[in-house]
């Protein structure tokens, strides 16, 4: 799945479904599920992931499962996001956000803030795009990963990232990625859903009231 092989993936997937269902092995069973359906979302578009994507929900659902469930709504997301439904695609990362700040899942924050970026610059909103690509930066490099390194975030990254520096100028995307570099995880999702944030006395930022585009 991380070098971009969807054919591959998605035969061991299979093998692997029917390993878990054949040993009974719940848990098991569920983790290929996730990645099966994340797999399909980035690889194979939306409406090849729907099914799959129900058939983790509905499972997910029944065993209380959700920190899994926040990698499958972060990547419906994105494909969501591709088919061109914008709306739903930020509904569905927010959603993948907020469970990933209760599970303090790093990596998934870092994910979550650069899909979020992709959305804002899509709905018109370059400067807030080039904070959440920062804070995702910024987040990438705490952990010891590059979003520009991964296969399946490279490619929009890079498209996303040249527009943001044409539609804002260099210097001012620059500044906004350092600003998001300043981000708490917290405050990404604050940012998101519309909040602005500013500096706080200790140094990190601080939001202000929500003000919606």
């Amino acid at each position: 799945m991380f070098a971009g092989d969807a054919v591959g993936a998605s035969a061991w997937f299979t093998r692997a479904k029917q390993g878990m269902q054949n040993a009974g092995d719940t848990h098991g069973l569920l983790n290929v599920l996730c990645a099966h359906t994340t797999a399909v979302a980035l690889m194979g578009g939306l409406q090849a992931a729907e099914p799959l994507a129900q058939e983790f929900l509905t499972m997910a659902d029944r065993h209380g499962e959700r920190w899994l469930r926040a990698y499958v709504l972060w990547g419906m997301g994105i494909a969501t996001w591709r088919a061109g439904d914008q709306d739903r695609a930020a509904a569905l990362e927010l959603e993948s956000l907020r469970l990933r700040l209760a599970f303090d899942d790093q990596m998934g924050v870092t994910w979550s803030a650069e899909v979020l970026g992709w959305i804002a610059a899509g709905a018109g909103d370059p400067e807030k795009a080039a904070v959440l690509l920062g804070a995702a930066k910024h987040a990438a490099e705490t952990i010891g990963v590059s979003i520009a390194s991964i296969a399946f975030l490279s490619d929009d990254h890079t498209r996303c990232e040249a527009h943001l520096r044409i539609t804002l100028g260099t210097a001012a995307f620059e500044a906004a990625l350092r600003n998001g570099g300043k981000l708490e995880a917290d405050q990404i999702l604050e940012l998101a859903t519309g909040s602005r944030v500013q500096l706080r006395r200790g140094g990190g930022p601080q939001p202000t009231p929500s003000a919606h585009r």
